[in-house]
């Protein structure tokens, strides 16, 4: 219940602090950052790519999924995103070996448009501290000397988990 809980405080303003997020790996922003991850790393990886067209990525509508899928031609707006996307994957796959991990993600999040996504919704800005969490981990791999793929690993064998995050400190 700890996200309800957080939702509801946030709704009303209530000032709170989270010393161990339970619900991360279990909420869509892990999800998402992991296929977006995974299909840069690993761009034959089908179930990926779908998973990023529905995400706050890509933003595909069920219409241009289904064209996608048939092999057909989305409409002009589906293909206009799709576009933008692959513009941004592209600047993405470049700056993966120039950047830390801790501002590659931070970067997925900002120019991705997820923050945005997140923050022009007040229902959904609890999940902001959720981005935190998996910066921190960004970071503590980043200082372990852990790859990138280390990284995706350990979102892939953590999603759907409710296990504690206390490896990470975030306030």
């Amino acid at each position: 219940n700890q996200m309800n809980i957080e939702r509801s405080l946030k709704r009303r303003g209530i000032p709170y602090q989270v010393m161990d997020s339970r619900s991360l790996m279990t909420e869509a922003l892990s999800s998402d950052f992991y296929s977006l991850l995974q299909y840069m790393i690993y761009p034959e990886d089908k179930t990926a790519y779908t998973a990023l067209m529905k995400s706050p990525f890509v933003r595909l509508s069920d219409s241009g999924l289904l064209a996608l899928s048939k092999g057909e031609e989305p409409d002009d707006e589906d293909r206009s995103r799709i576009a933008r996307f692959e513009a941004f994957l592209s600047e993405l796959r470049e700056s993966m070996y120039t950047l830390t991990l801790p501002s590659l993600i931070r970067k997925i999040y900002t120019d991705g448009g997820y923050r945005a996504y997140i923050e022009g919704t007040p229902s959904y800005r609890a999940f902001s501290e959720h981005f935190e969490y998996l910066h921190s981990f960004a970071v503590s791999y980043a200082e372990r000397g852990a790859s990138i793929t280390e990284y995706i690993r350990f979102l892939r064998n953590s999603l759907g988990t409710y296990e504690s995050t206390g490896e990470v400190s975030v306030l």
